[in-house]
């Protein structure tokens, strides 16, 4: 990852959230790239810096009900609360509204995609 970062790839990653914003599999492809890259927390300042929470609300909004790509939005914005002062950059960008739309839309759906698992 760190040789990827070195040569650009988040650049590359970040731009195509603008440049592909309609397509829904390359804005797929790419948040999960980003989601990969977020755990680092030296990767997630590189990711502030070229406003990619703002871009990954954009694409939230654009693509409001596809599953994949809310699932994959709201990891990579759970790896940017691990830093407080990415926490206030997710609010001003509109997290918590994109958190609680999402919310009410699988509120009563079981989706094969979630992290959290019912207790058996």
């Amino acid at each position: 990852k760190d040789i990827m970062v070195a040569n650009g790839a988040m650049e590359v990653l970040a731009n195509a959230l603008d440049e592909h914003v309609g397509d829904e599999e390359i804005v797929k492809a790419t948040m999960l790239g980003i989601l990969s890259l977020s755990v680092k927390p030296k990767h997630r300042q590189i990711l502030a810096k070229l406003h990619v929470i703002g871009r990954i609300m954009n694409c939230l909004d654009v693509h409001e009900g596809v599953s994949m790509i809310e699932h994959y939005g709201c990891w990579i914005l759970e790896n940017f609360t691990l830093d407080e002062n990415h926490q206030a950059l997710i609010i001003q960008e509109g997290g918590l509204e994109a958190l609680e739309r999402m919310l009410r839309h699988y509120k009563n759906k079981e989706d094969a995609t979630s992290r959290v698992r019912k207790a058996s």
